[in-house]
């Protein structure tokens, strides 16, 4: 399974190319180099390089595919490897909602590590006072993080800590070649690292790449190494180029799925009791806006209780009329770009996840704004 790049050496130039899935990165210093001028749209155009390299491996090569969001920790970090993937795990899955918990069994499952490894870590973890072990249902023991906040993480431009995508490996993992939890962490950070500089083409030492994982550069190159066989990288020296996986070799990382849903529709809609043109079109967008949240993982009741929130709570002390001329502008003007919103951060694999928890936040401070530009109270 053993894959090749084209490798062209210009020698006027001192120019070597590399082409890779369609990007194409060139290094060397040519002889007779022009001096760059700085651009207004340089920029514009470095950071639309790495978006394209962003769709390119998450929404192309890894489309569909689960995944949790990996934080990136700087080399001070002390923590161990498992150590990063429980609180990148704990911190993701608080993102997602903050009154979720995950079993041992789940939280091992989804990150390719023992229960034990998940016990041990957690003690850890809560000894630096950075997460808090309680019990919950059936006497199982949660993960919740504490008000505690590392000085180990990396902050991106967006003011958040950076993170990049660990891919979950699937059941069925068993290429001759074996994927660990150390496997995917590496290439959760050779792809981030991709997306950050806009090329494919990686240049770092492996003793470089292993503070980065917290591992040992020998573990590294098995990697690496690994990762030639099943056609994910080309290693050579201190570059590895990262390559369009192989269908097989994509059937080791798990699919995106909906976990523990009995039902294909909820069972009570949120309907206005209003007769006329507007209250039909309005309960029609509002069953559209239910279902697409059930589609999105939203369980039993939790589209209703959304809706009746909104009407009930942020809309209160208006009359009728005024209630469902705000309802609707905020169904068609603001509702479509919250979805995406929340899409963006809570997506798994490609797609929505259960993104109620940010959706509720955001939707209750936009209604409010929008009260306010209509000037009401």
């Amino acid at each position: 399974m053993s894959h090749t790049i084209d490798r062209v050496c210009k020698s006027d130039s001192r120019q070597e190319k590399y082409e890779t899935d369609g990007f194409v990165q060139f290094v060397g210093e040519p002889t007779q180099a022009k001096p760059k001028k700085k651009s207004s749209t340089h920029h514009n155009s470095t950071k639309a390089v790495s978006n394209e390299v962003r769709r390119r491996i998450y929404d192309d090569w890894f489309a569909d595919k689960r995944y949790i969001s990996l934080l990136v920790f700087k080399k001070a970090c002390p923590m161990s490897h498992h150590e990063r993937l429980i609180y990148s795990f704990v911190t993701w899955l608080h993102r997602l909602d903050p009154e979720q918990s995950k079993p041992y069994t789940q939280i091992a499952a989804r990150l390719s590590i023992s229960e034990n490894s998940v016990s041990a870590a957690a003690k850890s973890l809560e000894k630096r006072g950075l997460i808090a072990i309680g019990i919950g249902r059936s006497n199982r023991a949660v993960l919740r993080l504490t008000d505690q906040t590392p000085d180990w993480l990396v902050i991106g431009s967006q003011g958040a800590p950076a993170s990049n995508r660990l891919y979950q490996l699937a059941d069925t993992n068993d290429s001759p070649f074996r994927m660990t939890s150390l496997d995917v962490a590496l290439l959760a950070s050779l792809y981030g690292l991709a997306i950050q500089r806009g090329t494919l083409l990686i240049e770092n030492s492996k003793s470089g790449l292993a503070k980065m994982i917290t591992a040992s550069s020998k573990k590294v190159r098995s990697s690496l190494l690994k990762f030639g066989e099943l056609g994910l990288a080309k290693w050579s020296g201190n570059e590895v180029a990262l390559l369009r996986p192989p269908t097989a070799t994509l059937r080791l990382f798990a699919d995106c799925g909906t976990d523990n849903q009995e039902s294909t529709s909820p069972g009570i809609l949120f309907q206005l009791e209003v007769d006329g043109v507007l209250g039909n079109r309005l309960n029609e967008q509002l069953r559209t806006a239910q279902l697409r949240q059930w589609e999105a993982g939203w369980k039993d009741q939790q589209p209703f209780e959304f809706w009746n929130s909104i009407f009930r709570d942020s809309l209160k002390g208006l009359d009728l009329k005024d209630r469902l001329s705000l309802l609707e502008d905020f169904l068609v003007e603001r509702l479509p770009a919250l979805w995406l919103s929340a899409e963006e951060q809570h997506q798994e694999t490609g797609r929505a996840g259960n993104n109620r928890f940010l959706l509720t936040e955001m939707a209750h401070d936009s209604v409010a704004r929008l009260r306010k530009e209509r000037g009401y109270a």
